[in-house]
């Protein structure tokens, strides 16, 4: 039997103030093949994050710690807004999850993964966000694609350098990210959503 086709879908935080976010994300999920694995943004609560250690000093560590919580709270949110998915919240379980089934919708919560990877493959600062984590975690699935659901368009001719470069995402997400795995771009705020081939 083959492999089931398994794409990443990380869902940027500042989708998490959209109110059409849920409608949009299940007519999107609705035309794609295979088994989609969500991973959600920190939002808001990572930028407040962002301004405490800007202002009390809390150290990029504690910070990073700090922002997986928040990414946890963001998935439990997504989980509320799509319940037909299922949540998992470790590798393992997210592998056996994949492993069960042809198709379907899983939301994982990347805060116990995101805390053991070791700091060698994704560092624990702020050059690392949901991004590259997302990255991370298509490239050690196998997934056949990355997508990127964010809330702007994609400029024309953009390599992934310079999403990087520019800040479209995070610093060390091409570091994150596996060879041979397709990225999209979707900005979810236009109508329809947009898309573009990172």
């Amino acid at each position: 039997m083959t492999r089931a086709f398994v794409r990443v879908a990380k869902v940027g935080g500042s989708l998490f103030d959209y109110t059409e976010l849920p409608t949009v994300l299940r007519v999107w999920l609705a035309d794609q093949p295979g088994i989609t694995v969500l991973i959600a943004g920190g939002g808001a609560a990572a930028e407040f994050i962002r301004e405490a250690d800007a202002r009390f000093s809390l150290g990029e560590p504690v910070s990073h710690r700090l922002c997986l919580t928040a990414m946890r709270t963001s998935a439990k949110l997504l989980l509320a807004l799509l319940p037909e998915a299922a949540l998992v919240t470790t590798l393992a379980d997210l592998q056996e999850a994949i492993g069960s089934r042809r198709t379907g919708l899983v939301v994982f919560d990347v805060e116990h993964f995101a805390s053991v990877i070791s700091e060698v493959a994704l560092p624990r600062d702020w050059s690392v966000t949901s991004d590259s984590i997302a990255a991370h975690t298509a490239s050690v699935l196998g997934a056949r694609e990355l997508v990127l659901f964010k809330s702007v368009a994609l400029p024309p001719n953009t390599s992934r350098e310079d999403t990087s470069d520019s800040g479209l995402v995070d610093a060390y997400f091409c570091e994150a990210m596996g060879q041979g795995t397709a990225v999209r771009w979707v900005n979810l705020r236009s109508d329809p959503p947009a898309e573009r081939p990172l």
